[in-house]
């Protein structure tokens, strides 16, 4: 009746900024879909997250690396993406 149409998107984006802990694969897949949504180099991502080496940014991307739960959710942080 004459209003106009809201759609809350807020659910869709966080559920689609998540980071799955237990899968080193899906994991790295999901952290450099975020780090190229957000317009960021490995190096951008390193320093955000207060992580030296940009070397562990591109293992992790590459599922080859089982770091630990801090530097995931520091990574996860700089993404504003949540560790599920």
């Amino acid at each position: 009746s004459g209003g106009s149409l809201v759609i809350d998107t807020t659910e869709t984006t966080a559920a689609e900024r998540t980071i799955a802990f237990g899968d080193p694969i899906k994991r790295g897949m999901q952290i450099r879909r975020l780090r190229k949504e957000d317009n960021m180099t490995p190096e951008d991502l390193a320093r955000e997250a207060g992580i030296r080496e940009t070397s562990a940014i591109l293992r992790v991307e590459a599922g080859a690396c089982n770091q630990s739960r801090a530097t995931i959710n520091k990574i996860a942080q700089a993404l504003r993406a949540k560790v599920v």
